[in-house]
């Protein structure tokens, strides 16, 4: 079965349970793609926020069901996390980083408003270096303790409106010019890429998706499992949304 066989419009409960039932498997290439294959398995993994686990090899992990972060961390042996849309408020801040023992923290924060993104880091296993902050984007240089090897991350999580993303995507243009060796792009972009990344709703225009195809050009997709959608609106009476928001892109074949 083909996730390119979208239910019709209105059918927005059957999507929900395509979408829990199955296991996307995503090409790695972007361009020119075909739709992601579908096959029986793996329950579906939210990406509240993503990890490096210990083998470098990103995996979009749960934060399912109000389930405490400090456990999936533990369950995924991640040492090196981005968090999106926390939504911490600027005098909790410290509060919130010390609930985090034994890990480093740093994130976007700003007084007149809430924190977006947080990166957080186990300093035996990792050093972090923050090259560059921007209300949408973390950049930051990582070298592993244990082998001294180095690459960059950028933590990304986008704003809701297409002129307001723009920003973001220059942002990472600029990165993608100035970056030497292995680079990975990861967050909640809340942009999709190609057409088949929205069920439901409006059609999929060009302007939409330009500015992301050429911030990332460059870029491969990293092989993901779980829900091929990452958000949904939670319509009911057919007018549920799907969307693929959430994503990660690294320069590494």
């Amino acid at each position: 079965m083909e996730s390119g066989c979208k239910p019709k419009l209105g059918e927005g409960d059957r999507g929900e349970q395509q979408n829990r039932q199955a296991e996307f498997v995503t090409p790695r290439r972007t361009a020119n793609r075909s739709p992601p294959r579908m096959r029986e398995g793996r329950e579906p993994t939210s990406n509240s926020f993503q990890a490096l686990l210990e083998n470098e090899i990103m995996d979009m992990v749960a934060h399912e069901n109000g389930e405490d972060i400090s456990l999936v961390l533990k369950k995924h042996n991640a040492a090196l996390v981005g968090l999106m849309e926390t939504k911490v408020k600027p005098h909790n801040t410290e509060k919130v980083a010390r609930a985090f023992h034994g890990w480093h923290s740093y994130s976007n924060a700003k007084p007149e408003g809430k924190d977006r993104i947080w990166v957080i880091w186990k300093p035996n296993r990792y050093l972090a270096h923050f090259e560059k902050t921007t209300e949408q984007v973390i950049h930051c240089a990582i070298t592993q303790v244990s082998t001294q090897k180095r690459f960059h991350i950028t933590f990304v999580y986008g704003f809701n409106k297409l002129e307001q993303r723009r920003p973001m995507w220059q942002t990472l243009e600029e990165i993608s010019q100035q970056v030497t060796g292995g680079w990975m792009v990861i967050g909640n972009f809340n942009a999709i890429l190609q057409g088949q990344d929205r069920l439901g709703g409006d059609e999929v225009h060009d302007n939409e998706v330009r500015d992301f195809e050429n911030a990332l050009s460059n870029l491969t997709e990293v092989r993901s499992f779980g829900s091929y959608y990452s958000w949904s609106n939670k319509g009911r009476n057919g007018k549920r949304i799907w969307s693929r928001i959430d994503r990660a892109f690294t320069n590494i074949e």
